[in-house]
């Protein structure tokens, strides 16, 4: 019986294709042309599909088709008003045109809808500030803290990701105001978090070269350098490193 059942369903999606789901896969792949290909069709059956919408979407968005991405997610929300990763990604596909103040609103609209998604918070606290308004920017990263675990065991990688940048940026802030342990405590907290992320231990490189601690400065370039290759090229032209090329140690990690 299972023979027969697997053979009519074989039939059906012949006559019948699932383009969304032959779209998802290629989305998957990041095969986006086709993806979008597959989607074009399916809109005829399943035009009414908010998901649809949103996927198509995100290919034009992954092709910076930008204006065409920002359509479709219209359409989403339309078809789903309580579609918070639509207005969050369509609040995202705004800042990548300069948009800015546009976004803001979609990431209000989300706001609205998902009070404890770490996402709205974290993307309205960097288009903050791109405008400029760090005190915003940094009461909504903050909220990401609030709203995300300060460990991956009690959270979903996702949100522990969410977490790092968030941090990240409130210890580049604390950087500016020149509140450089409380940059060095939350550069600390990140690696906790995720051992190998890089520009934590670049970031811990330059407030230790501009308080001096050199070999600390090295022992951290060294950590960022081998968790990402770039971290070599950008630490050649450092201001902060200037002090350090007299250092052997120094020579030996950036000749």
């Amino acid at each position: 019986m299972g023979n027969l059942n697997d053979f009519i369903l074989k039939e059906l999606e012949k006559r019948f294709p699932n383009y969304l789901k032959m779209g998802d896969e290629c989305l998957v792949r990041k095969d986006y042309r086709r993806a979008l290909e597959f989607y074009q069709k399916a809109e005829a059956a399943q035009g009414s599909n908010p998901y649809l919408h949103y996927n198509w979407a995100a290919c034009f968005f992954a092709l910076e088709e930008y204006d065409a991405a920002i359509t479709r997610f219209k359409i989403a929300v339309k078809l789903k008003p309580d579609f918070t990763d639509a207005y969050i990604n369509w609040g995202i596909t705004l800042m990548n045109k300069h948009r800015l103040r546009e976004a803001v609103k979609k990431f209000k609209q989300a706001s609205k809808i998902a009070p404890d998604d770490p996402k709205v918070y974290l993307n309205m606290g960097i288009v903050l500030e791109m405008l400029e308004y760090p005190e915003d920017a940094e009461e909504n990263f903050l909220k990401v803290l609030e709203k995300t675990s300060p460990t991956q065991e009690h959270g979903d990688l996702k949100a522990s990701n969410e977490r790092i940048i968030a941090l990240n940026k409130l210890a580049l802030l604390d950087m500016k105001k020149d509140k450089l342990q409380e940059a060095i405590n939350k550069f600390q907290q990140i690696v906790k978090i995720d051992p190998k992320f890089a520009p934590a231990y670049y970031n811990l490189a330059i407030v230790h070269a501009n308080t001096g601690k050199d070999s600390k400065a090295i022992e951290n370039l060294a950590k960022a350098i081998d968790y990402d290759g770039s971290a070599f090229r950008r630490a050649k032209e450092e201001p902060a490193f200037k002090k350090l090329q007299n250092n052997e140690a120094f020579k030996k990690l950036i000749p």
